[in-house]
């Protein structure tokens, strides 16, 4: 069968809404799709049932178990050949775990000759059991805003998405990223990656928090965040963001970040420059117009050992060729 060839995006998150779930609904989230960094993964169907990897270590385990789940639904018999030609670090925040498995399972889908929604192959590798932010800017691209879960219906534990069964949310919104934004990315190499059973005790904290911040957080995302990038006020989305850092999960999360990102927070918050943590960190993003990036992006260069780059959002999801 054909060979296939997937290019992911990547994406920020920038907060989770609920993790108490007293209205019947949990987690709820919003996020912006990135344009880099990426993957690229390359994958064919073969007629044997053994899967042959190449391409980094690092992603070698995840490539082969969500490669797995895809063939056990679409073709037992069958084994792959996958190859991950370009890819990013996991566990920085920049949802590679999701990015990656869709590329996997797009790139076999197509190899088979079919057009799956990345929705339906999201339920099938496991994926958006907590967030659909990762699996909608894979299919659209955009800033997305997410309804979270039924609970305990839908969904009965709550906690990241490799660590619970449920399907990807449905969508509230997807709304054009403005043209002239742009997200400085930064950070601290070797920063402690939270995941495993540092963030499930992180979630299961969250959901002691109070219910008034839970209001907060949704006051903000529905008279700041959303507004903001529909009229594309970069202002009101600035302050929306430096807002949701001191409320709800997000202000959980900060709490267990190394003091090389905490570092980097304080320059920040010296200068008054808004900034969030995406997802679990470490990676910390600035929201800028496109004039403004290098000079923000001075403020912070001389921190030592640190990723830095100027990324814009991307208002369309993968692309996959054959």
């Amino acid at each position: 069968m054909a060979k296939c060839v997937t290019r992911s995006v990547s994406r920020l998150h920038i907060t989770l809404i609920d993790l108490i779930g007293r209205l019947g609904r949990i987690d709820g989230g919003a996020g912006v799709t990135l344009s880099e960094p990426s993957f690229v993964v390359s994958a064919q169907i073969l007629d044997h049932g053994s899967i042959e990897f190449s391409g980094g270590m690092e992603y070698r385990d995840i490539a082969i178990t969500c490669a797995n789940r895809y063939l056990a639904r679409a073709c037992r018999s069958c084994g792959a050949r996958i190859e991950v030609i370009r890819g990013y670090e996991l566990h920085v925040g920049l949802g590679g775990v999701t990015q990656l498995c869709l590329s996997i399972a797009k790139s076999l889908s197509a190899s088979m000759g079919l057009d799956e929604d990345p929705i339906e192959l999201a339920k099938i590798v496991g994926r958006g059991g907590t967030s659909g932010i990762g699996t909608y800017s894979f299919k659209l691209g955009g800033f997305i805003v997410d309804a979270g879960h039924s609970y305990p219906t839908e969904k009965q534990l709550i906690g990241p998405s490799d660590q619970v069964v449920a399907p990807p949310p449905p969508m509230i919104t997807r709304i054009e990223i403005p043209e002239n934004w742009r997200f400085v990315l930064v950070r601290p190499l070797g920063a402690r990656k939270i995941y495993g059973d540092l963030e499930r005790r992180i979630f299961e904290e969250g959901r002691r928090m109070p219910e008034e911040e839970v209001w907060r957080v949704s006051h903000i995302l529905l008279m700041g965040l959303i507004p903001s990038v529909k009229i594309g006020d970069i202002e009101l989305f600035k302050r929306s963001i430096g807002m949701i850092q001191e409320v709800g999960f997000k202000k959980i999360e900060w709490l267990y970040q190394d003091k090389s990102v905490w570092s980097i927070r304080k320059k920040l918050l010296l200068r008054g420059i808004e900034h969030g943590l995406s997802s679990m960190g470490p990676t910390i993003y600035i929201p800028c117009r496109e004039n403004e990036c290098e000079e923000i992006s001075s403020y912070i260069s001389d921190e030592k050992s640190i990723s830095l780059d100027i990324v814009k959002g991307s208002n369309r999801g993968a692309d996959t060729i054959c």
